[in-house]
């Protein structure tokens, strides 16, 4: 039986199946399964254990026995449940790094194009006499895009001035990635023909991703979260899981 709380029995292992079928909770429990594994195969000291279950308590504001045994009580935990809750993000964040960590260089080079970011002038007509004249005026300084753009261009570029970004190198149209990830600074070029429209363009601002700290957190978390969903893709499709290698702190 399924006791909710412990030591009162309320729902049969069928009842709680139907349950998880007619309410879809399904992921919910297959995510709880897997953050349970991750959470045993992490071993902790107990000296470090002791300290995340103190703060755990202190952020509840429970700083003495009696107000420690009361909170077990009321959420119906044991000791063990509470040791769980509060070491769960930092067994999790041991796990993040030593099973992803390795792999973040690569997947920073492979995801580089998505994590640089550009600002860029942009104007689009498809008339090509439109489109050099154009050039020739923001070239020779007689208008600028910011000028230009709401008269002529025909996308929502217009709105703001030409100026698109910062937004992820990416996110731009083929044709035009080469040039905003080589060109220099201020860079305008001629009219390029995209698809079926003229561009006139020019390169504002490149920001290059660094593989700083920040984003060795962001890109193990990704591979994690990533790993994390095939994983329990994997339960939901009642595939037999690998075992975790154990990891420590």
């Amino acid at each position: 039986m399924i006791e909710l709380p412990p030591g009162h029995p309320c729902l049969s292992a069928d009842e709680l199946n139907r349950l998880i079928r007619q309410q879809s909770l399904g992921h919910q429990i297959a995510q709880a399964m897997i953050v349970d594994q991750i959470v045993h195969s992490v071993q902790l000291d107990e000296q470090e254990s002791g300290k995340l279950v103190d703060s755990y308590l202190a952020d509840r504001g429970i700083s003495d026995p009696v107000a420690r045994a009361s909170y077990l009580e009321v959420e119906s935990i044991s000791e063990d449940d509470l040791l769980w809750r509060a070491t769960t993000a930092r067994r999790l964040e041991i796990h993040r790094q030593q099973h992803h960590g390795p792999d973040v260089e690569s997947h920073f080079l492979d995801r580089k194009l998505h994590l640089d970011q550009v600002t860029y002038s942009l104007i689009r007509v498809r008339d090509a006499d439109l489109a050099a004249e154009i050039y020739q005026q923001i070239r020779e300084g007689e208008a600028d895009f910011e000028q230009l753009a709401p008269l002529y261009s025909e996308g929502q570029e217009r709105n703001s001035g030409g100026l698109i970004g910062p937004v992820p190198l990416g996110v731009s149209h083929p044709d035009l990635i080469p040039r905003l990830r080589t060109g220099e600074l201020q860079q305008l070029w001629e009219p390029i023909f995209v698809v079926d429209i003229w561009v006139v363009l020019r390169l504002e601002q490149r920001i290059t991703a660094q593989l700083d700290e920040a984003m060795r957190v962001q890109l193990e978390q990704e591979l994690f979260e990533l790993w994390f969903l095939e994983r329990a893709r994997a339960v939901l499709a009642g595939e037999m899981l690998s075992p975790l290698a154990v990891a420590a702190s």
